[in-house]
């Protein structure tokens, strides 16, 4: 395996039927045909990467370009002590490669960047049926890329991971993923990883960012059918169950994660911030989240035309510190700008200070952002703009959709959304969950505040409060109630402000009240 790197004459498959003299090199055909053990390399600083790229020389340039058929042979004993360098891995670099069938067992690969178990960077690259076991570290507070299967994929061209995987410990500082550190324009299907991973911003159970950084396109990779296990720890900003950072054009299908994780602002149970185009479709997350700022359940920050469908949430979402909390929602934390949220629901509880939904915690509707045919389930606990669906919605647009946990907050507190504000619109709605508040309680809406509507809900949960309290909305400035009711009996409410009509728990079950 060694002597890949040698364009001249050697004896390769000695013991085996295969035994002869083959002429090497970066650009040739392998195929492994026994176990290799790699333990007599570890003196020094360990095993040399097979193929290399040096930025500032282009002399020094070497990938491996070739194809690598491991046979399902397994290779052990691999020790890299790379502290300080880049591409780091059994592969250094490759490019136009393929490598197939590989078995990576029981590693120990320590670089700065572009560090993977079995390739530190990979360009128009396809690996498949792979696998590496073991320990993946980032050896200095700036490292970057760091992987349990690969560093960096992507580079000059597209790269695809399928069928393969990575379990074991991964930690770094920036861009670091139980199995790819950064990925760009490329396919990961089928694949998985399972381990702790952590860094300080962008770590993700499966890949710690997904990113293309071309100007105005839109290249970023593909994730599907694949899934994270492993407890996810970030320091800084984004950290996600299966993905930190995701922009670009990034899709995520038929995906899942089930790790916890910890993390400060930009923290998801999928993914940590989601940007600029990015899709999620058919994926959930079931483990808790943990945050300061921006904290969901299945994803911290949607913004910039993001479309989040046919998905869901199960675990816990909560502020990292007592009294901690800000924009922190059951599925998503934050949601803004041209965000679209469809068929999917959330069914933990959410606990937080301000901006808090059993869904969305806030969602800022410039130029639009939608709620359709969603749900929660979950209680809902925090301070001021709490919400059982969303706690803060600005000019946002929520159609067929419901709440059934119950709600406690102090100010501004509703059944579906706690502050309604600047032309949000709530249609065809309802909600059954207990409200329990000081200020500004509302069976659906807490505070409706200028020109927002209310059209087509209801809402049968008990209601409690001291000042400014609604069957439908607590306090209403500017905003309208129409063909929308609550339950004066369950919600022991006779008024309501900004419209609305109280009804009999009788009247309520009848389809004629909402004719």
């Amino acid at each position: 395996l060694n002597n890949i790197r040698k364009n001249e004459p050697y004896l390769y498959g000695k013991g085996t039927e295969w035994e002869g003299k083959y002429t090497g090199g970066l650009d040739k055909q392998y195929v492994q045909v026994k176990d290799v053990n790699l333990s007599g390399y570890s003196e020094g600083e360990g095993w040399n990467p097979i193929g290399n790229y040096d930025i500032d020389d282009e002399s020094l340039r070497a990938p491996f370009t070739g194809t690598y058929d491991g046979g399902n042979y397994v290779i052990t004993g691999l020790d890299i002590k790379g502290d300080g360098k880049n591409y780091q891995g059994l592969f250094g670099y490759t490019s136009g490669a393929t490598i197939d069938n590989v078995a990576l067992e029981d590693i120990n690969v320590t670089g700065k960047s572009r560090v993977g178990g079995l390739v530190g960077e990979v360009s128009n690259t396809k690996i498949s049926n792979s696998y590496a076991t073991g320990t993946v570290k980032g050896s200095v507070t700036d490292s970057l890329m760091v992987g349990g299967l690969v560093g960096y994929a992507g580079g000059a061209a597209s790269s695809t991971i399928s069928n393969s995987y990575a379990t074991g410990t991964v930690t770094g500082n920036q861009s670091v993923g139980g199995l790819v550190g950064y990925a760009s324009k490329s396919t990961i299907s089928n694949s998985y990883a399972k381990g702790p991973v952590s860094g300080t911003e962008k770590v993700g159970g499966l890949v710690g960012e997904a990113y293309c950084y071309a100007y105005n396109a839109y290249c970023g990779t593909t994730i599907s059918n694949s899934y994270a296990t492993g407890d996810v720890t970030g320091s800084g900003d984004d950290a996600g169950g299966l993905v930190g950072l995701a922009n670009r054009g990034t899709t995520i299908s038929n995906s899942y994660a089930t790790g916890e994780v910890t993390g400060n602002t930009d923290a998801g149970g999928l993914v940590g911030d989601a940007y600029d185009k990015t899709t999620i479709s058919d994926s959930y997350a079931t483990g808790e989240v943990t945050g300061t700022v921006e904290v969901g359940g299945l994803v911290g920050t949607a913004s910039s035309g993001i479309t989040i469908e046919n998905s869901y949430a199960t675990g816990s979402v909560k502020g990292s510190v007592t009294g901690s909390g800000t924009k922190m929602g059951g599925l998503v934390g934050t949601a803004y700008n041209i965000t679209k949220i469809s068929n999917s629901y959330a069914t933990g509880s959410v606990k937080g200070v301000k901006k808090v939904g059993g869904l969305v915690g806030y969602g800022y509707a410039y130029p639009g952002y939608t709620i359709s045919n969603s749900y929660a389930t979950g209680p809902v606990e925090g301070s001021s703009e709490v919400g059982g669906l969303m706690g803060y919605a600005y000019g946002t647009k929520t159609s067929n959709s419901y709440a059934k946990g119950s709600v406690k907050g102090s100010e501004r507190v509703g059944g579906l959304v706690g502050y309604a504000y600047s032309g949000a619109t709530i249609s065809n709605s309802y909600v059954t969950g207990s409200v329990e508040g000081t200020n500004s309680v509302g069976g659906l809406v807490g505070y409706a505040n200028t020109y927002s509507n209310i059209s087509n809900s209801y809402a049968t949960g008990s209601i409690t409060g001291i000042s400014e309290v609604g069957g439908l909305v607590g306090k209403a400035e500017y905003s309208t109630s129409t063909k929308s009711y609550w339950d004066t009996a369950t919600t022991k409410q006779t008024k309501s402000a900004g419209g609305g009509i109280g009804k009999s728990t009788d009247e309520m079950k009848k389809q004629i009240t909402y004719e």
